[in-house]
C-alpha cells in the first residue's frame, strides 16, 4: 500500500506534466498566430496590366521607366528601349512579397541600420496613369537569402520581406541586344547572401 506522502508526490508530478503539456500547446498556438499575423502580404497587390510608369530612386540617380504604346522605355535615358522581362520580374517580386518577420518598430531612428536611410535606400514608385499604386523603400538584403528589409513611407515598422532583391536593383534596365550563341546577355547585380544570376543563350 502506498504511503500518503508518496501518493502526493505522484499526483504533484502528474500535475506538473499536465501543466507542461498545456503550456507547450498554448505556446505553439501563440507562435502559430504570430506567424499568421506576420506572414501576410506586404502591400496591396499591383494590377500589372494597369501599370504605366515606374520610378527607381536612389540618392544619386533615378531611373524612370514608362510604357508607351505598350512598349517599355527608359524615359530618363532618351526613351531607350527597356528590358520588359526585367520589369515584369520587378512587379512580380513586389506582388509576391510577404512579411517574414518584423525587424524593428523604430523606423524613425533605425533606418540606417537596415539600409533604409535616404543615402542608401532604393525607393520604388509605381503608377497607373496619374495614380500612385505603390511606393516602397527597399534596404539591405536580409541574413537569410532571398529576403530584404523594406519600409513603407511614413510607417514606423521595418519588415523583412521575402523575394530576390536583385530583381529590384539592376545595373541596367536597357533591353539586351540580340545575343550570339553562348554569350552571356544579362548579369544581375550580386547582393550579399545571394549569388549572381546569368542568362546564357544556346542554339
Amino acid at each position: 500500500m502506498l504511503k500518503p506522502q508518496f501518493t502526493t508526490y505522484i499526483l504533484a508530478g502528474v500535475l506538473v506534466i499536465i501543466g507542461g503539456v498545456i503550456g507547450y500547446n498554448y505556446y505553439q498556438q501563440q507562435q502559430q498566430t504570430k506567424n499568421q499575423q506576420t506572414q501576410r502580404e506586404f502591400m496591396p497587390a499591383i494590377s500589372t496590366d494597369m501599370v504605366t510608369a515606374i520610378s527607381l530612386i536612389k540618392k544619386d540617380s533615378t531611373v524612370e521607366l514608362a510604357k508607351q504604346n505598350d512598349v517599355w522605355v527608359i524615359t530618363s535615358d532618351n526613351n531607350t528601349p527597356a528590358d520588359s522581362t526585367a520589369i515584369s520580374e520587378l512587379l512580380s517580386t513586389l506582388n509576391h512579397a510577404t512579411i517574414q518577420t518584423i525587424a524593428s518598430n523604430q523606423a524613425a531612428t533605425e533606418t540606417s541600420t537596415f539600409g533604409l536611410d535616404e543615402t542608401t535606400r532604393l525607393e520604388i514608385v509605381v503608377k497607373a496613369g496619374e495614380q500612385k499604386v505603390a511606393d516602397v523603400y527597399i534596404g539591405k538584403t536580409g541574413a537569410i537569402p532571398q529576403t530584404y528589409y523594406a519600409l513603407l513611407p511614413g510607417a514606423s515598422t521595418i519588415y523583412i520581406i521575402n523575394g530576390a532583391r536583385y530583381t529590384l536593383d539592376k545595373s541596367s534596365w536597357k533591353q539586351p541586344e540580340n545575343p550570339q550563341n553562348g554569350e552571356v546577355t544579362n548579369v544581375n547585380m550580386p547582393i550579399t547572401g545571394v549569388p549572381p544570376v546569368t542568362d546564357t543563350v544556346t542554339n
